[in-house]
């Protein structure tokens, strides 16, 4: 996968969409991602060639983990997601 596109203001009736990509120019620190899933909170996170982003529900900020915040690694598989019986 290759960023990662949002589709927002769906108009089925139309036909129309806004669609915004989240890559390395605005939020990624890799546009290679292994996966992405959402938590309870509706935040998405994304694992990546480059850590793990954390993208806020509102798609307006986002964090990113990497070997600075003490996790295995910056690289991930394909599929590499947890998300725990709690949601988080």
């Amino acid at each position: 996968m290759l960023g990662l596109y949002r589709i927002s203001d769906l108009d089925l009736s139309k036909g129309t969409f806004k669609s915004e990509l989240f890559d390395t120019q605005n939020v990624l620190t890799s546009n290679n991602l292994m996966s992405v899933t959402e938590d309870i909170e509706n935040q998405m996170w994304v694992s990546s060639l480059g850590g793990i982003t954390r993208i806020d529900k509102d798609f307006n900020s986002a964090k990113t983990y990497d070997e600075q915040y003490n996790i295995q690694g910056n690289e991930f598989s394909i599929q590499a997601a947890f998300r725990s019986k709690d949601g988080r």
